[in-house]
């Protein structure tokens, strides 16, 4: 939800009008800027990011936190805000750490082949101590039943400060 906005009983009437003056996914993919998008990232990707804009704008005006010009306004600039939730989606979330813990774990990348593109950012990562241990708990522990992103998260911290007060 947008950030520091406080929300508004919004009459039925007004909430109808509201969510009749969203974009339908075919009319934003109709635009030249929005298509644009799809020979960078990938048809499915960029549906399934147009979905989760049009969910967060609908969900902020049932919240009472827009008003029809601001979703005018989004809407108009979808591409951008559209791009970036794109670009968060697809970026590496690999990244450089420092192993103060003196412990190696194996963490088994899998077998399949990786993208050129990966495969050069794996190569520049894999000589240096990356978060990769953390990024497996997390997909790990997604797996299991009813356990989502956020109590996966406080898993995950836990099992990285209780290594890192382990004695080697």
């Amino acid at each position: 939800m947008s950030s520091g906005k406080v929300g508004r009983a919004v009459p039925e009437n007004e909430l109808r009008s509201l969510l009749k003056g969203l974009p339908a996914v075919d009319a934003l993919l109709s635009r030249e800027e929005i298509r644009s998008l799809e020979d960078e990232f990938g048809r499915e990707l960029l549906l399934a990011e147009l979905r989760g804009f049009l969910t967060h704008l609908r969900k902020e005006a049932i919240a009472g936190l827009l008003s029809r010009a601001e979703i005018e306004c989004r809407s108009r600039d979808a591409a951008v805000e559209v791009r970036s939730r794109l670009e968060r989606r697809t970026a590496f979330s690999l990244q450089r750490v420092i192993n103060a813990t003196g412990v190696i774990v194996h963490t088994n990348l899998g077998r399949a082949p990786l993208s050129p593109d990966t495969a050069r950012r794996v190569a520049e990562l894999s000589s240096v101590y990356s978060n990769l241990d953390q990024l497996a708990w997390m997909r790990y522990l997604t797996l299991w039943p009813k356990i989502g992103d956020k109590t996966a998260s406080k898993i995950n911290l836990f099992l990285l400060n209780k290594s890192m007060t382990s004695p080697v």
